[in-house]
């Protein structure tokens, strides 16, 4: 008699935590910043005006000139949070980041710019085809400012690590793998401008006593942060 195949073996979820590290989506390879935005602005009205706008600073004359810099930038650092689902929209994710900032401008308040910025960048991911966790990533990376305002002291280490660890879960990730694509976002978006990039170091590591206790929270190296 004809032997019949084994059952099919139910499919088991992977488990939850770090993935397998990919190559991050925006490397030095990467096609060059104009290309990643001109694609954008070519299907999107909303993206081609906001990247013309004011960025509301001496240093950049648009938002668009502001942004290839922090694409750059930020390939530069070949930071990756190991996930090829999100490290593929990180380009898109950088390109939108001040996306919502002329729209703050001519409200007279440009620190409305998360405001603004995170509907129109869902928008515009969603109709690119973005799944939730992708958005999820998204909002998380661009609608706070968690080591902006720790670096100012608005907020503590302890209430920057729980921020940190409450964006890392909405985005469906350990908050080590957040962390660092979150501090290469902010040293390639801050580091930009003249006037911040004293903040960092030659490899664009922030110098600051608060956020070396908050990455050392964050990778369970000490028990306790004031």
């Amino acid at each position: 008699p004809q032997q019949q195949a084994p059952p099919a073996q139910p499919v088991v979820p992977p488990a939850a935590g770090p993935q397998q590290t990919a190559p991050p989506a925006v490397t030095p390879n990467s096609p060059p910043p104009s290309a990643i935005l001109d694609d954008l602005a070519s299907r999107h009205p909303v993206v081609a005006e906001a990247l013309a706008g004011p960025t509301g600073t001496p240093e950049f004359a648009s938002i668009r000139e502001h942004t290839a810099v922090v694409l750059d930038r930020f390939a530069q650092s070949g930071a990756s949070t190991g996930v090829p689902e999100l490290d593929a929209v990180m380009p898109t994710i950088i390109a939108l980041h001040d996306i919502g900032k002329p729209a703050a401008i001519a409200r007279g308040n440009k620190n409305l710019q998360h405001v603004t910025t995170v509907p129109i960048m869902l928008d515009v991911m969603r109709r690119e085809g973005a799944t939730e966790q992708q958005l999820n990533f998204a909002t998380a990376m661009v609608g706070q400012d968690v080591i902006g305002q720790l670096m100012k002291g608005q907020v503590s280490v302890k209430v920057a690590a729980a921020k940190v660890e409450a964006y890392a879960e909405a985005a469906g990730l350990p908050s080590q793998q957040f962390l660092p694509v979150a501090q290469a976002l902010y040293s390639a978006d801050a580091g930009s401008y003249a006037g911040l990039s004293k903040l960092f170091d030659d490899q664009g590591r922030i110098q600051n006593y608060d956020y070396r206790a908050l990455e050392e929270s964050i990778h369970g190296q000490v028990q306790s942060v004031p």
